[in-house]
């Protein structure tokens, strides 16, 4: 396979797991907006009943503060792969970014925030090149 290929094949596979980072980015906010909004209506209610449904209002809380963790989560990658894509839409320094995916995914399980760096790895795995 010569070279050029190669690189092409490269930069095609990494696009193309770009493209469904964005996407899922993307799907990420709808459900969050949507998350918000339960979680609003759920307060409201939670203070109309004289703050009788405290387990309906924690069980809320919880999955819009675990939804706003995996949509800000990607964002954090997205930022973080923009800084290797080039205007021209290629990573040119992709080993680089493979290395800096993998050390935050590190640091984030140093930290012990699990479910980051559970998200960081999934997608250091699809980004991931087999030579």
């Amino acid at each position: 396979m010569s070279s050029t290929w190669k690189e092409y094949t490269i930069q095609d596979h990494l696009n193309t797991i770009y493209d469904q980072l964005i996407s899922e980015n993307d799907k990420l906010k709808k459900e969050l907006h949507i998350t918000r909004v339960y979680y609003n209506n759920i307060c409201n209610s939670h203070i109309t009943s004289g703050f009788q449904q405290e387990t309906k209002w924690m069980k809320a809380t919880q999955k819009h503060q675990h939804k706003f963790l995996e949509y800000d989560t990607y964002c954090f990658l997205i930022d973080l792969i923009s800084n290797y894509r080039n205007i021209d839409g290629t990573f040119s320094a992709y080993q680089d970014m493979l290395l800096a995916i993998e050390e935050n995914m590190l640091v984030f399980a140093r930290e012990e925030q699990y479910e980051v760096s559970a998200i960081l790895k999934e997608w250091l795995i699809k980004f991931s090149i087999s030579t």
